[in-house]
């Protein structure tokens, strides 16, 4: 090509196919009237003769370029798709979790938000969606967009349960605004995401239960003892009343729960979670003397700092820790002034917390013979899957005892 033959061109070409065009850089020989020196992209375009406007959107190759302006014009047709909104993603993100907070937004089974779960959006979306890719239009983002965010922040190292938290808004997000026709496809369908491993499965048998209750303080005998006899949440206990409790009965009810993140009385976790449950001996004789010793009755919390304070879950376990043999020391391997638990005697015993107390009942009630129906409902789950997967441990005098099983069986069978 000769000096005289060279023209501006524009940055974008027409392609064969109608609709999608091919983009050049800015200094890209093309555009000077040369061949193409740059990796390009291409545009596809589709109209909306209801609105009278022309749809937009760039891709990095023909190919996905084609597809989405097939689904475009289809949907269009159908009455399923809109000009987009020109709103980013931050935007989006604010104005879901604002309707979070006042309730105009509701979960998938049609309930209002938790407020932990409120706040759990919230810290995602200010910690790292807003700061990374909060800039991007809500209907420009694709899926290898957030498949790169996913794959940046898992190598930040991460955990694989942050970044499945980091990600659950960006689904809430573009859930709604998939069914208000506000983008074609979401992005957040099919990531690739870390799998979650490690579940807390620190189990207690009856025995280390027992000693462990022995060994704390009188006044905190009672709390874990419905911890890890009967398996109740943390939140579940700060807000138990003794009007929830009938002794005569031999039964207690629980049905509502302290939100530590809000401050305020929020529903059980789920419907199954409003439940009776049995005040088996080991609790009952604890409940007992945590009643003759607080003075406490009718409204008053059972188990709160007075009659009408909520205990406070990290003092509660530090007088554990303290009473279990441990003690706080400066972490030796850290420039910061951070404190870590070591034994502080031979004979220490090894902790456990509120939560793992849940899955020290859900083993003994199935070891016990407990059917999945009666532990899911004594557990507060909505599903026995819930139940059996998550917490129903299987420890190893009870693998022993089915080796045992499985000898005789084959004994059996091998003398008929």
């Amino acid at each position: 090509m000769t000096q005289s033959t060279l023209t501006k061109r524009s940055r974008s070409e027409k392609t064969r196919h109608p609709g999608i065009y091919r983009y050049h850089s800015r200094d890209c020989g093309y555009v000077a009237g040369a061949s193409c020196s740059c990796k390009s992209n291409y545009q596809a375009t589709a109209y909306s003769r209801r609105e009278g406007r022309l749809l937009r959107k760039h891709f990095a190759n023909f190919a996905e370029a084609k597809t989405w302006r097939e689904d475009a014009n289809q949907a269009i047709r159908a009455g399923k798709l809109k000009a987009p909104v020109e709103v980013t993603l931050g935007e989006a993100l604010t104005a879901y979790i604002d309707g979070m907070k006042d309730g105009t937004i509701l979960d998938r089974s049609g309930k209002p938000y938790k407020p932990a779960t409120c706040h759990s959006y919230e810290r995602a979306a200010t910690l790292r969606i807003v700061p990374e890719i909060g800039h991007g239009q809500l209907a420009d983002i694709r899926r290898r967009d957030l498949q790169d965010f996913t794959d940046r922040l898992h190598a930040a190292g991460l955990s694989a349960s942050t970044v499945h938290n980091t990600i659950n808004p960006l689904r809430a997000v573009y859930r709604r605004a998939l069914r208000r026709d506000l983008v074609v496809i979401d992005p957040t369908d099919g990531l690739e995401l870390p799998a979650v491993r490690g579940h807390r499965d620190r189990t207690a048998a009856p025995a280390e239960a027992e000693a462990l209750i022995e060994a704390l303080p009188a006044s905190e005998q009672a709390l874990w003892a419905m911890a890890i006899y009967i398996g109740a949440r943390r939140g579940e206990l700060q807000e138990l009343r003794w009007d929830d409790i009938d002794r005569e009965a031999g039964i207690g009810r629980i049905e509502r729960a302290w939100d530590n993140e809000s401050h305020c009385v929020v529903d059980v976790k789920t419907e199954a979670g409003e439940r009776l449950f049995p005040i088996i001996e080991p609790v009952r004789r604890r409940l007992i003397a945590h009643r003759l010793a607080t003075g406490r009755s009718g409204s008053n919390l059972v188990f709160g700092r007075t009659a009408t304070e909520r205990f406070t879950p990290t003092t509660v376990r530090t007088r554990a820790l303290e009473a279990w043999g441990w003690k706080r020391v400066p972490n030796p391997n850290s420039d910061r002034p951070r404190m870590v638990w070591v034994k502080a005697r031979e004979d220490a015993l090894e902790p456990i917390t509120l939560h793992e107390g849940r899955h020290s009942a859900a083993t003994a009630g199935s070891s016990a013979g407990l059917d999945d129906l009666a532990l899911a409902h004594i557990m507060g789950h909505s599903s026995v899957v819930i139940t059996r997967d998550r917490y129903g441990h299987v420890r190893p005098d009870r693998v022993a005892e089915v080796g045992r099983q499985l000898d005789a069986y084959y004994e059996r069978a091998a003398s008929e």
